[in-house]
């Protein structure tokens, strides 16, 4: 018979097994699942001693997979800030794997409305509300706004 603690065991393992998670949501997950606290908290710290589970690695995967599905810095901090990633991890993978969020924001306009710059106010506002939902900053999207011809 299998006990309550490899249950739990294999529940976190399972999940870490199919990508990163960060701590925050881990531990979220598990409790959804029913799992009694305190045993959440021993498991979650033996995962951290082990480095098996990793705030840092979550980061750079979660930062790498945002970025080419061109999403900006801003709404990837705040994807990440929202999973208990704090600002120097953010920092930290921003080192690692550097990105030119200029450059980004050209090809993700390019991709969505194309090459030529808007001709309107409408089809410029429509642009600008699209890239900053994305997460792009005001100078970048003016330069994205502003950019003609390819990526």
């Amino acid at each position: 018979m299998i006990t309550e603690a490899q249950r739990l065991y294999r529940s976190a393992m399972l999940m870490l097994s199919a990508r990163e998670h960060s701590v925050v949501e881990l531990r979220r997950k598990l409790k959804q699942k029913g799992f009694d606290s305190e045993a959440i908290e021993s498991l979650l710290a033996d995962l951290l001693d082990k480095d098996w589970l990793s705030n840092q690695r979550y980061c750079e995967a979660y930062m790498r997979s945002r970025v080419q599905k061109g999403y900006g810095l801003r709404y990837i901090e705040n994807a990440l800030k929202q999973q208990g990633i704090t600002q120097s991890e953010i920092a930290q993978a921003l080192t690692v794997e550097p990105v030119d969020w200029y450059q980004l924001a050209i090809e993700v306009r390019h991709k969505r409305f194309g090459s030529h710059c808007p001709k309107d106010f409408k089809h410029r506002q429509k642009q600008q509300r699209f890239l900053q939902y994305r997460g792009f900053d005001s100078d970048q999207i003016q330069e994205a706004l502003a950019h003609n011809g390819d990526a």
